[in-house]
C-alpha cells in the first residue's frame, strides 16, 4: 500500500487532476507550534517599535516577497483606504526576489511613510499581536502556515479566495475572503474589519479556535501516525 500526502483539499484536487489516484491521496494539513505564542506579549511596545502612533491602525502581512504573494494588491488596497481617510501603517515581514517590485509599488503609490518591509524575522509570534488586521493577498497558496499563525494570534484575517486558504479563512466565520488580484475587493474587506469591531472580534475568536482544534503540530502528528498505522495494516 502507498499514499500521497496533500497539505489541503485544494492540493488533493490538483494531484487528482494530475493523475494521482484519489484513493491514494491523504489530506494532512501542516500544523504550527502553539507554544511559540504562549508568552506574554507587550503589544504597545511592539507597536512603538514598528513606528505605529496612537490612532493609527496596523495592517500586517507575512511571507516571501515573490510574485505569487500578490503584495501589490495589498498595497493598492491600502492606498484606497488611505484615500478614504483611514490612518494606516503597514508592516510586511519577509524578503525575497520580488522585493524590488514591492519597493517600486510603495513609491509609486506614495506610501513610503506608511509601509515598512521588515525583512526576514524570527520573532513573528511577537509581532503579530501588534496588528489590527492581517492580510493575505496571495494569487496562489497551498495552505498557508503564516495564516495559521495569524489566526492563532487572535487577529481578524482578510485573505484571497485561492488555493487552500478558504479551508482556513472561512468567509464570514473565521475571516473574510476577497477575490484574488482585486485590490478594491481587498480594501472593502479590510474596511469591514476596521469599522466593525464586533465582526473583527467574532472572526478572530473563531479563527483562533479553529487553529487550536485542527492545526496544531500535535494534531498534524496524530494524523501522520494514523496514516502510517493504516498503511502498515494494509488498509491503504
Amino acid at each position: 500500500p502507498e499514499s500521497v500526502v496533500a497539505v489541503s483539499e485544494h492540493v488533493r484536487d490538483v494531484l487528482a487532476e494530475g493523475g494521482v489516484s484519489p484513493e491514494k491521496i491523504a489530506v494532512i494539513p501542516s500544523g504550527i507550534d502553539l507554544s511559540l505564542f504562549a508568552g506574554e506579549v507587550d503589544r504597545e511596545s511592539t507597536r512603538r517599535e514598528l513606528g505605529v502612533a496612537s490612532g493609527e491602525r496596523l495592517v500586517m502581512a507575512v511571507g516571501v516577497l515573490r510574485r505569487a504573494k500578490g503584495h501589490e494588491y495589498l498595497l493598492r488596497a491600502v492606498a484606497h483606504l488611505v484615500a478614504e481617510g483611514f490612518n494606516l501603517k503597514v508592516a510586511i515581514a519577509g524578503d525575497g526576489p520580488h522585493r524590488w517590485a514591492v519597493e517600486e509599488e510603495i513609491d509609486a503609490l506614495g506610501l513610503r511613510e506608511r509601509v515598512q518591509i521588515l525583512g526576514l524575522r524570527e520573532d513573528v509570534p511577537r509581532l503579530l499581536p501588534a496588528a489590527d488586521v492581517y492580510v493575505v493577498s496571495s494569487l496562489s497558496e497551498g495552505m498557508g502556515q503564516a495564516t495559521m499563525e495569524a489566526l492563532y494570534a487572535g487577529l481578524p484575517v482578510v485573505a484571497t479566495d485561492v488555493g487552500g486558504l478558504p479551508e482556513l479563512v472561512r468567509d464570514g466565520e473565521t475571516g473574510l475572503l476577497a477575490p484574488p488580484a482585486d485590490s478594491g475587493a481587498l480594501a472593502r474587506a479590510v474596511r469591514r474589519v476596521l469599522q466593525d469591531e464586533a465582526l473583527a472580534r467574532r472572526i478572530a475568536g473563531a479563527g483562533r479556535e479553529l487553529v487550536e482544534r485542527e492545526y496544531s503540530v500535535e494534531r498534524y502528528l496524530d494524523r501522520v501516525e494514523a496514516l502510517y498505522a493504516g498503511l502498515l495494516a494494509g488498509k491503504r
